[in-house]
């Protein structure tokens, strides 16, 4: 999501976004009221792989934990195990036939039935309320978990075709942050209390192998937080299934999550020794991950080691310039994290250094920044949606990144067509690097008819993108949120 100015945090972060208007940031947006356990869901497409028998129990004998694929063996016909080996956990394909086609299981039966095809667009349903926040949608196949004004929604996605709601229930708080990381989902409120010490509301959902759960029972708390709850907070995944909650003030004050979780949860901080003129962007397994970028619009990019703990350091520091870029950065640019320790980039590129009269944007670009929880910043940025009139600089041009798997990524641009009104969808893969190509070799693209400043965030798994958009109140229709469903393996 795009930076929020929250307290203190232009101190930390005035000269790290430099010429930028926006950074990727994951900061709350305030407080919001407590909210229901759950809220409405509306116009979820009928077809849907799940069907009644689902609960919280896991589906009994499905194994969980894995090293290799043979470990996921399942006895029902409807389900073929592979293992995830980015977070060691089986997954449980159902009725999965030839790609881009999908099945219905007769659980009773144990057996599938009516393979559908689908495309790369394979469906968009409404939430039945807005997103509460620009990282409220969180993946964790085969679910996926949207935080609304209103309370937390789950939808089955393990036909991407038709999402099946499940119920989520013990959340006693709107979040304002949700991370997938690894097998579980956290969810963070905005801290309370003044202090310091403050309270913060705090949630987690062990997410399992098992693809017909019905329902779900969030582990919900409320935090010690040693700072003062003005000062806005951030979090991030950390390593293969943890997190890292951090404050907005000076220093970057920061505080590992252990995992899983152990009540009574205490969040701890530790100040970030940041490297001159860089602020805050993103997090590479253990290592917070800095930028600064200059007048010119040149970037740089450094580590801070072992982040959130007492190890934390800047003797291990380091400090480098941003990998093969043509041309120069400028607003507005997203990260987001994937698996093992990769951090996905996108910005906007102007056609001259920024500050040159005239200066307006050529193209978006976007890049696998990082790769692995040990690697450099090294990651060549490509082309995404070029402009043949190129916009102001300054205009919304880029949207939210999100890791599908290790090797492809979502980017949204502002439509080449109409930059103001519609956004383009492509797919980054990291091997060949470049956008996922269409039988005759050109981008594999998807127009929607939605303004850019309209997105509110995008996750992805097991292959899969989700695309979320916050519309408009109208004197007709309340104000809702859409998810737009992707599956790049699948042609137009």
């Amino acid at each position: 999501m795009r930076s929020r100015t929250v307290g203190l945090l232009a101190l930390a972060l005035a000269t790290a976004c430099g010429v930028l208007a926006a950074c990727s940031l994951g900061l709350d947006e305030g407080l919001l009221d407590a909210a229901s356990d759950s809220g409405p869901v509306t116009n979820v497409p009928e077809t849907s792989t799940v069907v009644d028998g689902g609960s919280d129990a896991a589906t009994s004998g499905l194994p969980t934990t894995c090293a290799t694929d043979e470990d996921c063996v399942a006895t029902n016909a409807c389900l073929k195990g592979r293992c995830d080996l980015t977070r060691s956990a089986c997954v449980f394909d159902v009725c999965k036939a030839a790609a881009c086609n999908a099945g219905t299981c007769d659980q009773a039966a144990a057996s599938c039935k009516d393979p559908k095809p689908y495309t790369l667009r394979t469906t968009t349903f409404k939430v039945g309320t807005p997103l509460a926040c620009g990282r409220c949608i969180a993946a964790v196949h085969p679910y996926l978990f949207v935080g609304t004004t209103t309370g937390i929604v789950g939808y089955n996605v393990a036909n991407p075709a038709g999402p099946a709601p499940v119920q989520v229930r013990g959340l006693g708080f709107a979040p304002t942050l949700m991370i997938a990381s690894g097998s579980r989902v956290f969810l963070f409120g905005a801290p309370l209390g003044g202090g310091p010490p403050a309270r913060m509301p705090f949630a987690w959902i062990d997410v399992p192998s098992d693809p017909f759960r019905t329902s779900f029972t969030v582990e919900d708390t409320l935090a010690g937080w040693d700072r003062p709850s003005g000062e806005g907070t951030g979090a991030f995944a950390r390593g293969s299934d943890g997190a890292l909650v951090y404050s907005g003030a000076a220093g970057l004050p920061a505080a590992a999550v252990a995992s899983p979780p152990m009540l009574p949860v205490d969040f701890a901080s530790y100040p970030t020794p940041t490297p001159p003129g860089h602020g805050l962007v993103s997090m590479s397994g253990t290592r917070f991950l800095v930028q600064a970028v200059d007048g010119t619009g040149a970037a740089t990019f450094g580590f801070v080691p072992n982040a959130g703990t007492a190890q934390v350091s800047d003797a291990g520091l380091t400090v480098g310039a941003a990998p093969a870029m043509t041309g120069t950065v400028a607003a507005p640019q997203y990260f987001a994290q994937g698996p093992d320790g990769t951090v996905l980039w996108a910005y906007a590129q102007p056609n001259v250094p920024p500050a040159t009269p005239g200066a307006v944007v050529r193209a978006t670009r976007a890049s696998f920044l990082v790769s692995g929880q040990a690697g450099p910043a090294a990651g060549a940025s490509v082309d995404v949606e070029v402009y043949p009139a190129p916009p102001p600089l300054g205009t919304a041009v880029t949207g939210p990144i999100a890791a599908l798997d290790a090797d492809t990524a979502l980017v949204v641009s502002a439509a080449r067509e109409s930059v103001a009104t519609q956004v383009s969808v492509h797919f980054l893969r990291r091997q060949p690097l470049g956008l996922v190509p269409n039988a005759d070799n050109q981008p594999r693209r998807a127009v929607l008819p939605i303004a850019i400043g309209t997105l509110v965030g995008a996750a992805g798994s097991n292959g899969i993108g989700y695309l979320a958009a916050n519309e408009a109140a109208t004197p007709q229709v309340p104000a809702n949120a859409s998810v737009y469903v992707f599956d790049p393996a699948c042609a137009p």
